[in-house]
């Protein structure tokens, strides 16, 4: 079956095409251990160290291989986790989620693909941060490139802020109540994804929101449009550091 991917730019769909993959070496070649010099320490019992040595994994059809990942089939057979980060600036103009007008704002992208170990095909891809975050927990997540564990899990934590930051639902102060009260047994009746954030707000006298300037009398209604939620500049100076790595491996 072909896969897909949403391309973000205008949102159609395309297939993954069939090229010839950078690196061709099997990694269930190497033992299961941890990389010192030229050969290879294998721990004693069946948990993998936290922290792996791993050469540069080059890339799968032109994404950079970010880590290797183990047991993902229920084997201990390893396959590629390559990444796909963009920071840009969009050629438009946007109201934030402060109800402020931003023009050309800088967006974030993330996605990944995990691949089959002859790779002709990803056997997941898109939005795996939680796949990769409980696999970096149960030391299945060999990262290579010289990024280490500390580095992978804040880019995980970004991802879950901040990708697609151009695509917020509600306004700065809509969002810190649901992030408040969203967990809480009287609102897990609702549908997590629009019905439960309105209930949140009706209930805290935010839907609409009339407090956030900008958005004329009538406030803004949660879900109503996109907005923008511009980037930290500590998280723009991580993202780049974290591409530049990875692209640097890739060369």
């Amino acid at each position: 079956m072909a896969q897909f991917r949403k391309r973000k730019s205008d949102g159609q769909a395309f297939p993954v095409k069939n090229k010839r993959a950078t690196i061709s070496s099997d990694p269930d070649d190497r033992p299961q251990g941890m990389r010192i010099g030229k050969g290879f320490k294998v721990p004693n019992s069946e948990e993998a160290p936290t922290e792996f040595a791993v050469d540069d994994l080059g890339t799968v059809r032109g994404e950079p291989v970010v880590a290797l990942i183990r047991d993902f089939t229920g084997t201990r057979s390893r396959h590629k986790v390559s990444m796909d980060i963009e920071l840009k600036h969009e050629d438009k103009s946007q109201k934030g989620v402060d109800g402020e007008e931003y023009h050309n704002p800088l967006v974030l992208s993330i996605s990944d693909s995990i691949w089959q170990r002859d790779e002709s095909d990803i056997l997941t891809g898109g939005q795996g941060q939680d796949e990769l975050r409980k696999a970096l927990k149960e030391h299945k997540l060999e990262i290579g490139n010289g990024i280490s564990n500390k580095e992978f899990e804040k880019l995980l934590d970004i991802w879950d802020n901040y990708h697609l930051n151009d695509m917020k639902a509600g306004t700065a102060r809509q969002n810190e109540i649901i992030e408040k009260h969203k967990d809480e047994q009287k609102y897990k009746k609702y549908d997590q994804f629009l019905d439960r954030p309105k209930a949140i707000l009706e209930d805290h006298d935010a839907q609409p929101d009339l407090e956030t300037k900008g958005f004329g009398d009538e406030g803004y209604s949660y879900g109503s449009s996109w907005l923008y939620e511009p980037l930290p500049d500590d998280v723009v100076d991580f993202v780049k550091d974290f591409k530049n790595k990875l692209e640097f491996s890739a060369e």
